[in-house]
């Protein structure tokens, strides 16, 4: 009989507060990025869907999710700098493995600042176009 060998070792969170507040922050982020795209008004959502994955699908690739940023050329690097994908990943990066290519406070600080631009984008994308959907 073959026997499994288990590895009770697992992952271990080295820095649990600052995976906690990145995680709560990009959630934040997030949703504002999703009421930006649900200001269309539109009674199909299939087109709400397909302009939402047109912007998210890209970003995934150049956020440094399968590539750190710091590996990437110089071109990518700044390339990555653009989505807050990038940042919410370095944190995670940071929070479990230590290592980390921007310092926590620019991840935290571009969280922060993309969700106050994502918001105030959305809540006048909603007034603008609050008299069409009534």
């Amino acid at each position: 009989m073959n026997q499994v060998v288990s590895d009770n070792e697992g992952e271990t969170v080295t820095h649990p507060f600052i995976l906690t507040a990145g995680i709560v922050l990009a959630a934040f982020c997030f949703s504002a990025m999703g009421l930006i795209f649900s200001s269309t008004p539109t009674s199909m959502t299939s087109t709400v869907m397909m302009i939402s994955t047109m912007v998210k699908f890209p970003l995934v690739f150049i956020s440094g999710i399968f590539i750190p940023v710091g590996e990437l050329p110089s071109w990518g690097q700044v390339l990555a700098s653009a989505p807050p994908l990038t940042y919410i990943t370095d944190l995670c990066r940071y929070s479990f493995q230590g290592t980390n290519y921007y310092p926590i406070w620019m991840d935290i600080a571009a969280l922060v600042i993309f969700l106050m631009i994502f918001m105030t984008a959305a809540v006048k994308l909603h007034e603008k176009s609050m008299p069409e959907r009534l």
